[in-house]
């Protein structure tokens, strides 16, 4: 009876462990690049929304960016080129204080951004946007002013996931219009969006894609954001690269920004 019990007891702990080691669904929130998941006939490409099970391998080109989610609201951001296994990225992992500092103080300071402002963007008020029906664009300056303003205007009006959508438009059209200072705004407003909405890769892709030394009065901040994720989601030799360029051109506008930026600098190897 004792011995019955016994294996009992062990057949419920192995059960129990197999439990917690049982892989989980996974989304696709976000994906830019080439990332592929190990399937049985190979390598497949994941897309947006793109379900599949923990277990499985996934590999990242150069310059990739993926966002997974479990449904325990666990989330994980990949940015550097190599094979993984995403359950093994679920797990828990150490991050120092300073850095989980600056992106708590970040995602703080996207989410004061949305909500009723007055928001400008090169001196035009966001609620002066100019309006389509009748109006005969310019090109494409004009357009990218016009996606800004509609940026803008979905930030107050607290929808940062179409704020999102309308910056990276504006970065596209900026692009086309030959202005990197417009561009590297609008890359950093896209950041900001991206943050608000809970998507640290979103935010990153919007960054990479400009130059924060064309951010202007943005420019501090851009800095910090961009080294911050750097080196939270996989390349901080970028990151150490970047705060030591800032710094040496003395990019920071307050001892504040300047202490923060030493500080994460000293974290990175």
């Amino acid at each position: 009876m004792l011995n019955r019990k016994k294996s009992m007891m062990v057949l419920a702990l192995m059960f129990a462990v197999a439990l917690m080691a049982w892989a989980v669904p996974v989304t696709v929130d976000f994906v830019d690049g080439t990332v592929q998941v190990q399937a049985s006939s190979g390598w497949v490409a994941l897309d947006f929304g793109d379900v599949f099970d923990s277990s499985r391998t996934i590999r990242l080109a150069a310059r990739s960016i993926v966002e997974l989610s479990a449904q325990n609201g666990t989330k994980v951001v990949l940015s550097t080129a190599g094979n993984y296994i995403v359950d093994s990225l679920l797990q828990a992992r150490p991050v120092s204080n300073v850095i989980t500092n600056l992106t708590d103080k970040l995602e703080q300071m996207a989410n004061q951004a949305t909500g009723s402002q007055e928001s400008t963007v090169a001196g035009v008020r966001a609620s002066a946007a100019v309006e389509e029906e009748g109006q005969i664009w310019a090109g494409p300056a004009q357009d990218a002013q016009h996606a800004m303003n509609e940026g803008l205007l979905a930030m107050d009006a607290e929808d940062p996931a179409s704020a999102w959508n309308h910056f990276n438009l504006a970065q596209e059209y900026f692009i086309e219009a030959g202005d990197p200072i417009g561009q590297a705004s609008a890359a950093y407003h896209a950041a900001q969006a991206g943050l608000a909405m809970g998507s640290p890769a979103r935010a990153l892709f919007a960054l990479r894609s400009g130059d924060p030394e064309n951010a202007g009065e943005f420019r501090a901040t851009y800095t910090l954001m961009l080294a911050t994720l750097n080196a939270r989601y996989g390349d901080p030799a970028a990151a150490k690269a970047l705060l030591t360029r800032a710094l040496a051109a003395a990019w920071f506008s307050n001892a504040d920004q300047t202490t923060d930026a030493r500080a994460l600098l000293t974290t990175l190897p």
